[in-house]
């Protein structure tokens, strides 16, 4: 027996904004140095770590806690820029995607840490909008094949339709006169089907 299959996903999504007090200081950590915050997306632990001067850039790291067993995590992290004094242009959203379990994680780089624009810094404070969306599937869904025979057809009720056509005259489309006068009335597609044998000789 044939089955289908039919496989389902759903994205779980969370947002949500990472607030970074005191940004001037930043400037004199290492490159190497981040500030973490945790997350539980989809049951997972996951650690979002962001560099105030990775490289002179701004970035946020996306890393996996938990442990998935066989099951492989497709994942996209996207941030941007928050501007809480609602006075700037929308800044750009930077975003990647991955799949976890990843040693190394997945990295955005936002911008330059030069180029932040002070409307950005709002009382020493850089607010980050970062997003996370785990794409899980579904379990497999079988269907069936439809093994029953269809049922069966009615019997052809043809040869009494055409018995009742060449007996009345609903719907005749030919006229025979005899040299008496008298007057038959007839349809072609009656004449046809008896006459196939020699319509299809001419």
């Amino acid at each position: 027996m044939e089955h289908g299959r039919t496989v389902l996903t759903e994205a779980v999504r969370k947002v949500q904004l990472l607030k970074i007090d005191g940004y001037c200081a930043t400037a004199a950590m290492d490159c190497s140095e981040y500030i973490k915050f945790k997350w539980i997306v989809d049951g997972h632990e996951w650690e979002v770590r962001f560099y105030p001067n990775y490289s002179r850039l701004v970035a946020v790291k996306l890393i996996l806690l938990s442990e998935t067993g066989w099951n492989k995590l497709k994942v996209n992290l996207s941030c941007q820029l928050v501007d809480t004094s609602h006075r700037l242009d929308h800044f750009a959203e930077k975003s990647l995607s991955h799949v976890f379990p990843s040693r190394d994680g997945c990295t955005v780089t936002l911008t330059r840490r030069d180029d932040i624009p002070s409307g950005y810094l709002v009382n020493d404070s850089l607010t980050v909008q970062c997003t996370i969306t785990v794409l899980k599937e579904l379990p497999d869904i079988v269907v069936p094949a439809n093994t029953e025979a269809p049922p069966p057809l009615p019997p052809s009720d043809l040869e009494r339709h055409f018995g009742e056509l060449w007996q009345g005259q609903r719907g005749a489309d030919v006229t025979f006169e005899l040299e008496s006068g008298k007057r038959f009335l007839a349809h072609k597609i009656i004449l046809a089907a008896r006459s196939w044998p020699s319509s299809l000789v001419a």
